[in-house]
Order: structure tokens, then sequence, then C-alpha cells
């Protein structure tokens, strides 16, 4: 190989993989699965439960103290 390069023949030297399949790491993967159940639906929200509310007040108060 190093031979064919002081030569000046370098087609025994190849820089693209192949992308025929004989390289693994060459695979391409599809771009979007497809999906068969419903998605992309409206979630409502309906702002933070007060119970999570009245635990972060209760946190800061103790910290406070």
């Amino acid at each position: 190989m190093v031979l064919a390069l002081f030569m000046g023949t370098t087609s025994a030297v190849q820089y693209r993989p192949f992308v025929d399949g004989r390289t693994p790491w060459y695979v391409t993967s599809p771009s979007q699965p497809a999906t068969d159940f419903p998605h992309n639906y409206p979630v409502p929200d309906f702002g933070v439960d007060n119970e999570v509310k009245y635990t972060n007040e209760h946190i800061a108060a103790a910290e406070s103290k």
C-alpha cells in the first residue's frame, strides 16, 4: 500500500465506506417509525395540584426555620 502511494496509483486505497451493506456501521435507519396507536392528542393542563402546592409551602416554612 505504501509502495502504491509512492508509485502514484491510488486505486488500492479507498477513502469512502461501502454503501452496499458490506459495512455494518454504514446502515441508515428509517426516519420515523410507523405508529399504529393514537398519538399527538391534546392533554389538558389544570395547573399545579393543591397537595403539591401545600407541600412546597410546608417545605419552604420548614427550611426557613
